[in-house]
This record gives structure tokens, C-alpha cells and sequence, in this order.
């Protein structure tokens, strides 16, 4: 599970198989939806951005799309 953090920004989580990387969330759409951003690193070092995409919540459940930069299109927060 993502380690999670609140800050001014928003919500900031690390996630495990992308170390030394922070995601960004932001509620939307009433808490319907959330937006995840954030970075990675390339061969180089060089943080490369992406994002937002969007996250859908239906109850404590949250999902979000990887699949622009590559990655699961069903990826939930739980159970990653």
C-alpha cells in the first residue's frame, strides 16, 4: 500500500515500485473523481512529468487509469 501524506498541495503518496517519486492527487467533481499526477524518473536522473489522470471513487474504492504513460488502465489503491 502507498504511503500517504496531506499537504498544501493536496494529497502526496510514494509509491513502492517507484521510489524517490511523489504523486500528486486532487479531489474533483464533488469527490467523485480524483486526478493523479506526478513523476518519474528516466535513465538519466531527469524527472520526467505526467498526468493529471483521473481516478474514479466508488466508496473507498479508488481506481486510476495508468494506461497514457504505459501502464494497468484498472489500477486499484488497494490492491496495486
Amino acid at each position: 500500500m502507498p504511503q500517504l501524506k496531506l499537504s498544501l498541495r493536496g494529497l502526496i503518496y510514494s509509491d513502492p515500485y517507484h521510489p524517490d517519486t511523489d504523486r500528486y492527487v486532487a479531489v474533483t467533481n464533488g469527490g467523485k473523481n480524483m486526478e493523479v499526477s506526478g513523476f518519474d524518473l528516466d535513465d538519466k536522473g531527469v524527472k520526467v512529468n505526467w498526468g493529471p489522470f483521473i481516478a474514479n471513487v466508488d466508496g473507498s474504492k479508488i481506481v486510476v487509469d495508468f494506461s497514457p504513460k504505459g501502464g494497468p488502465s484498472d489500477w486499484d489503491l488497494e490492491n496495486p
